[in-house]
């Protein structure tokens, strides 16, 4: 006979030992939300790249029109000596956040670690921009913002 040691304590006085509760078997996931072995989570939409390389025939022809030197020989990080390729970067000034265009204006052919050292150093590209106007080459500084259309909506006009 098999002794029920919480009970007998139970009945002296002492506080019974909880018991282990039984394991429910494991609830069945619904088909949306079980993954294969070896896959991964699986969007519906997709998600937005934010790398946007610039087309092909336009660092052509911004290497044609420009030069093939870093920064059309103004590169504070080179020299301004190195030639760029078309595998090589091109700089957008102004900025794509300002409202730089893919088109040869406003790009400027460039070496990758230049490129990088321009951006982490703004106040050395602003001052290479200056040292290029200086010397007669044309720099886009600021694009021009779309003038805002009249709103076409009709307003209420209240009469009382």
């Amino acid at each position: 006979m098999e002794r029920d040691l919480n009970a007998e304590l139970a009945k002296y006085g002492g506080n019974p030992k909880p018991t282990k509760k039984q394991k429910s078997p494991k609830k069945e996931l619904n088909s949306k939300s079980q993954l294969s072995k070896g896959e991964g989570l699986k969007r519906k939409t997709k998600l937005k790249s934010k790398h946007n390389p610039i087309p092909l025939e336009v660092k052509k022809a911004v290497l044609e029109e420009k030069g093939s030197l870093c920064f059309l020989g103004h590169c504070p990080i080179c020299g301004g000596m190195a030639r760029v390729t078309v595998k090589d970067d091109a700089h957008h000034f102004p900025h794509r956040s300002q409202g730089g265009k893919d088109i040869v204006e406003h790009l400027w052919p460039c070496r990758r670690d230049c490129h990088r050292a321009i951006h982490d150093a703004p106040w050395m590209e602003r001052l290479m921009f200056q040292e290029m106007e200086t010397a007669g080459i044309s720099v886009v500084w600021k694009v021009a913002v779309k003038e805002q259309l009249p709103d076409v909506r009709k307003k209420v006009v209240d009469n009382s």
